[in-house]
């Protein structure tokens, strides 16, 4: 897989993803069951999002994608939520029988695995959230599978901000000695 690419948030991979993929002009179908911070930075561009039901497990509802989903348009995005890998393999056979892009939302679960393998290098791309588990104010990363987000393909699409392994690094070790400081302190 391509990547990490680096960004402040996650939010900023995932549209990255759809620019470099050229998929601003198709759908992409979101769960019912996320945070909106997610898809707001797509609305301003044009994204057409369209959200579909989650089960009690927090599987997607495969009946209701396979009434509503054209085939050929768009992505279709795999929350992996709380730390646990999501219906990966469903997913992977749902999207090839449909034409659709796999995107793989590991914001909470950047450790996680599968069969042995990352979440996230299943699907055509998947982001994490570096922030969301570890003591640092922003930082996420984008794997792509296929592409590179290198050169653009949509010059109407801004460039999001990027961020470098550096700069986590710093944030890293300025809250771990915060942290020594405040603990020896009491």
């Amino acid at each position: 897989p391509g990547g990490p690419h680096l960004f402040s948030y996650a939010r900023f991979a995932l549209a990255t993803f759809l620019q470099e993929r050229a998929l601003g002009d198709a759908v992409l179908y979101v769960p019912s069951y996320i945070c909106e911070d997610a898809v707001a930075p797509l609305r301003p561009l044009g994204q057409s999002v369209r959200y579909y039901p989650v089960a009690e497990s927090l599987e997607p509802d495969w009946d209701w994608l396979d009434g509503h989903v054209e085939d050929g348009d768009g992505a279709l995005l795999l929350v992996h939520y709380f730390g646990f890998p999501n219906a990966i393999d469903r997913a992977l056979e749902f999207c090839h029988s449909h034409g659709l892009a796999l995107v793989e939302d590991c914001a909470h679960s950047f450790l996680t695995r599968h069969r042995g393998i990352p979440i996230g290098t299943f699907g055509d791309g998947g982001f994490y959230s570096f922030r969301k588990l570890l003591p640092i104010p922003d930082g996420a990363g984008l794997v792509t599978n296929g592409i590179s987000i290198d050169n653009p393909v949509q010059d109407n699409w801004p460039s999001f901000q990027r961020t470098h392994w550096t700069y986590i690094a710093r944030q890293l070790l300025k809250s771990g000695i915060y942290q020594s400081r405040t603990a020896t302190a009491f």
